[in-house]
């Protein structure tokens, strides 16, 4: 993290593609939507994590290896996505 300033971002229509993408890429439904709105502007603000509860829809291998397909394809820098105890561990915190 550069500085401990909340950022806010704006949802553009890039975000909405980007979105769009994620949700296609994993076929995934509406159900989905905001869960891939929030990764869209993760990927789209440069966020080192996504930290979620969320191990169904996000905090997973299967929808990481797709997370990771469509940030390769955008070019784009892909946040770790992960639960709280995840996010704990890759900072090396007891």
């Amino acid at each position: 993290m550069k500085s401990g300033r909340v950022k806010t971002v704006p949802a553009t229509a890039q975000i909405h593609d980007l979105t769009e993408r994620l949700l296609l890429a994993g076929g995934w439904g509406e159900g989905r939507r905001a869960d891939m709105l929030h990764l869209a502007c993760a990927m789209i603000s440069g966020a080192d994590a996504l930290v979620t509860w969320d191990k169904s829809d996000l905090a997973n291998d299967d929808a990481r290896r797709v997370f990771k397909a469509v940030a390769d394809k955008r070019r784009l820098k892909l946040p770790r996505v992960g639960t709280p105890i995840e996010v704990r561990s890759w900072l090396g915190i007891a």
